[in-house]
């Protein structure tokens, strides 16, 4: 009976490091949360939801890949463009999440369509910082190619 006291005792102080590490949230975790609500926003045009995700200052650039364009908008224009445009469902793939600290950038694949019809594809990243314990977008860049985009793990869009 002693022996399997020991025993049982022994056992719980090993499990106890595991029990309480698997209730310490993933910074990374975290950081993807922050993003994925960016696309719930695009999808769902909570326009709440969007002001929320960013800071007033975050600036987007888009490269053209086919014709090598530039260019550059706000967090307001970016609001006002989802806001108009109804059915986007942008879809990522290959999510490479770097942080230290207050710093995060998440790099992923996409592919965007709009109402059911495939716009684009490319590569996104996305910079964020924390600010008063939550992660905020403070800027993205990404590329935006029509034809050529390799076939996304995922499958087609609506399969």
């Amino acid at each position: 009976m002693k022996l399997l006291l020991l025993f049982l005792t022994i056992c719980c102080m090993l499990a106890t490091p595991l029990i309480v590490n698997e209730s310490i949230s993933n910074p990374e975790d975290k950081i993807l949360k922050v993003v994925e609500q960016f696309f719930e926003f695009m999808e769902t045009q909570n326009v709440e939801l969007g002001d929320s995700l960013m800071l007033d200052e975050t600036v987007f650039v888009a490269k053209n890949l086919e014709n090598g364009t530039v260019s550059r908008f706000t967090k307001e224009d970016h609001i006002r463009n989802v806001a108009s445009t109804e059915g986007i469902v942008e879809r990522i793939w290959d999510v490479n999440i770097s942080n230290n600290d207050d710093l995060a950038s998440v790099w992923t694949e996409y592919d965007f369509y709009v109402n059911g019809v495939f716009s684009h594809c490319g590569t996104n990243l996305f910079n964020l910082i924390m600010v008063n314990d939550d992660w905020k977008i403070a800027g993205a860049v990404f590329t935006v190619q029509r034809t050529n985009c390799p076939e996304s793990p995922l499958g087609l869009f609506g399969d």
